[in-house]
């Protein structure tokens, strides 16, 4: 996104480091873990796009609470539920939603394939297996399934740099390994009402 920087973080491309400047969006904006908000990690993933695709930092708590009220009350005319929706569901919100048509779910995604999207400058959403995910900061035994954002990498690290919006303010550049995203990644299967591991997906918004 252009625009003013948010929170003092630059963008950082080099060959073995990208961090972009993405916003971040906490999907408790309060910090009410209650529902809805605990099922709002999809619907704050793709507002944290949206909000970055507009070069905006993240308007006051109030706006973000109404902007995710909003995603949930479109789902609930357009999808018919708006609690563990699947990436392509994800993908609907904005492409039909915000307008961004060309946005697109990737499937059988390696760890180089989301790379290669970061290189080009492009934050992707994914969706995984939130209890696989090893985030301290997720209220035990974390969430049967999570979407959050993946802002950049780092090589030496053989991290993912994620803003995880199932976080108050600590998931803004959260760091998981390479092997801990990925192993964790997996889209929603409606049939079994849980994660497929094995569907290793993403959300590109070129």
């Amino acid at each position: 996104g252009e625009g003013e920087k948010n929170n003092n973080v630059l963008e950082i491309r080099n060959s073995s480091l990208v961090i972009l400047d993405v916003p971040f969006v906490s999907q408790a904006p309060f910090r009410v873990w209650e529902l809805p908000y605990k099922e709002y990690c999809e619907e704050a993933s793709a507002l944290t796009v949206h909000y970055w695709k507009q070069g905006r930092t993240p308007p006051a708590a109030d706006q973000i609470d109404r902007d995710l009220r909003e995603i949930q009350a479109w789902e609930e005319a357009n999808i018919g539920r708006w609690e563990d929706t699947t990436a392509e569901e994800a993908a609907r919100i904005l492409r039909e939603k915000f307008g961004y048509a060309s946005t697109r779910v990737v499937r059988n995604v390696s760890v180089d394939n989301l790379k290669r999207e970061l290189d080009a400058g492009r934050p992707v959403i994914v969706p995984a297996a939130g209890r696989e995910l090893s985030s301290p900061y997720y209220k035990p035994p974390g969430p049967l399934y999570h979407m959050l954002v993946v802002i950049g990498y780092d090589d030496a690290t053989r991290e993912f740099i994620t803003n995880d919006v199932g976080t108050n303010t600590k998931g803004a550049g959260f760091r998981f390994t390479y092997d801990d995203l990925y192993g964790a990644m997996g889209d929603w299967d409606v049939a079994s009402g849980a994660p497929d591991t094995s569907q290793k997906v993403m959300i590109v918004v070129p």
